[in-house]
């Protein structure tokens, strides 16, 4: 999905509608209150939407649901992580059922 096409846009607009229970936990704060810089939720970089960037440290953080323990998912999820780090972008993840036991642990 193109960063500027409309369908992508939707997308993203969809996702940040939605939040799921861990993205509203890590959300209670302000965006710069863990990372000392602001984030943006459901960014686009590249093919990627990542849950949370932060431009300035070229960091994204990811939590992940269940879903992402399974194989063919963990193994995009590397190959995702690898084309960010080819970028410069480093990447954090954090399990949902973590983060919901522990949101002040996840930087934002």
């Amino acid at each position: 999905m193109r960063r500027g096409s409309s369908a992508g846009l939707e997308f993203r607009r969809n996702l940040r509608r939605d939040a799921t229970d861990a993205e509203r936990a890590v959300l209670v704060d302000p965006p710069e209150s863990h990372l000392g810089a602001r984030s943006r939720r459901q960014h686009p970089v590249g093919p990627f939407t990542l849950d949370f960037y932060c431009a300035e440290l070229r960091l994204a953080v990811e939590l992940d649901g269940a879903h992402h323990f399974e194989e063919r998912v963990r193994r995009y999820d590397e190959g995702r992580d690898a084309a960010l780090r080819a970028d410069g972008i480093r990447t954090l993840r954090f399990s949902s059922l973590d983060v919901l036991k522990e949101a002040d642990g996840v930087p934002r």
